[in-house]
């Protein structure tokens, strides 16, 4: 079976400009953030951007839960002061940007 992973990644120095639309609906809790550690060893990373929500897989007969992460990775991200953009269903995270605009106090208009 055939499926696209549930993130991506932009190295430095990659011709990549924007992410692609291929992304995987759900993560699955098994493995597949492996090859991150492996590349990532030796190359810098401009931005990964995922989705936020995880099978929790019960059993084989029994339908897996949807487990929606959200509100925990954005609560980390802002309290670390990584640069993320929330879009629709996913999280871009940057590695080497030094502001995206989320840390600017909100102002009461």
């Amino acid at each position: 079976m055939c499926y696209a992973l549930p993130y991506q990644i932009k190295y430095l120095g990659e011709d990549t400009l924007f992410p692609s639309e291929s992304l995987s609906e759900y993560e699955l809790l098994w493995g597949e953030w492996e090859d991150i550690w492996i590349e990532s060893s030796l190359q810098s990373i401009e931005w990964i951007r995922l989705r936020p929500k995880v099978l929790v897989y019960k059993g084989a007969i029994v339908e897996p839960d949807v487990c929606d992460m959200t509100d925990e990775i954005i609560f980390i991200l802002t309290k670390e002061r990584i640069p993320f953009i929330q879009d629709n269903k996913t999280i871009q995270i940057f590695g080497y940007v030094r502001d995206t605009g989320i840390f600017e106090p909100k102002r009461d208009v």
